[in-house]
Formats: structure tokens, C-alpha cells, sequence
């Protein structure tokens, strides 16, 4: 898998109409058609359900996922990346860090050693992972969020912003606070 280097800037997206989502805007603008030369893709969306779809249906007509490392990361030798990974400025990933497919890792944010991550995992700006933490597939962490070493948040979870983990999360369970407890009711 060759890896790309990017330097980061915002886009900004105009004259499509308010209705259309984005995911829906990205992948008709994206015109995925199968063609021979395939073209590289990775996909930015934080939100881990609309990464699976744009990563799936990417796949299905023929893109080839790139992996894209900011220049300020840093990020040890020994370090394991999935395909269509995502690493944006300032992001620290120390040894034997392990990242599966199509993540995401905010700016800033620190993988201590050990850390597993599963696949479509997105970890927001400013986290820090303590050593042997595991993220399962699917697994949102949001701005600002901490976990002390050996905790596990499971699949499709989310532990909202600047939550600091103390215990494991249970698979598709919403955390907030300090320490993160479940949260209720709506999610907005």
C-alpha cells in the first residue's frame, strides 16, 4: 500500500441545495466509476456510519483506498495502518499501535503505546489514548476525550466530548462526563 503525505486545508463546498446530504453530495460529486485506473480515495466524514457507506461503495466501483499521513504526525516505526486511513496534523502514535482500515484520527490526538484500533474508528481532535486501549470497529471518540490504559470501548460506541473513560464501554453505548457514564435519551 503506498502511503501519501498531504498538507491539510479547509474546503468549502457551494451552490449544492440544502437537502441533499453530504454523503450523498460526496459520492455523486465523486462520479465513482469503474475504470481500469482506478482512482485513490480516503474518506474524511467523522461520522462512522457515513464512512462505512462512502468506503463501501468507494470499494464497489473500483477506487483504491490511499492512506493519507499528515507531515507533522509522528508516528513510531513499528506502527500497523489499514488501508484509507486518515491522520491528520499533530496526531502522536506511539510504539505498536495498531490501526485498522478506513480510520480517522483527529488532529493532535495522541495513541499511546499498544493501542488497537478496529475498523471505520473515528477518533476526534485533542484525544489521548493511554497505552493498551482497544477501539472496536465502528467506535466514535469525540473532541478532547481521555482513557486510561486498558480500557476497551466496543463496537459502535460513543464517548462524547472531553469524557475521560475510566471503565470499558459497552458495544453501541453513549458515555459522556467525567468519568463517562452512560447517557439517555436523545442524542442532539
Amino acid at each position: 500500500m503506498t502511503q501519501v503525505a498531504a498538507a491539510f486545508c479547509p474546503i468549502r463546498l457551494l451552490g449544492e441545495p440544502a437537502e441533499v446530504s453530504q454523503v450523498e453530495w460526496v459520492a455523486r460529486r465523486a462520479g465513482w466509476l469503474p475504470a481500469p485506473d482506478a482512482a485513490w480515495f480516503v474518506v474524511c466524514s467523522q461520522e462512522p456510519e457515513q464512512r462505512r457507506f462512502l468506503w463501501q461503495s468507494a470499494l464497489a466501483t473500483g477506487g483504491r483506498p490511499a492512506r493519507l499521513i499528515d507531515p507533522s504526525a509522528v508516528l513510531a516505526d513499528d506502527v500497523e495502518m489499514g488501508e484509507g486511513c486518515l491522520v491528520m496534523p499533530g496526531v502522536v502514535i506511539n510504539a505498536a499501535g495498531r490501526l485498522g482500515m478506513n480510520c480517522r484520527i483527529g488532529a493532535g490526538a495522541t495513541l499511546d503505546h499498544d493501542v488497537r484500533l478496529g475498523e471505520h474508528v473515528v477518533v476526534g481532535t485533542g484525544c489521548h489514548a493511554a497505552g493498551t486501549v482497544r477501539l472496536d470497529s465502528g467506535c466514535q471518540l469525540g473532541l478532547g476525550v481521555m482513557l486510561i490504559p486498558g480500557r476497551v470501548v466496543g463496537a459502535g460506541a460513543c464517548v462524547c466530548s472531553a469524557s475521560t473513560v475510566t471503565r470499558d464501554v459497552p458495544p453501541g453505548e453513549r458515555v459522556s462526563g467525567t468519568p463517562a457514564r452512560e447517557e439517555r435519551g436523545p442524542f442532539w
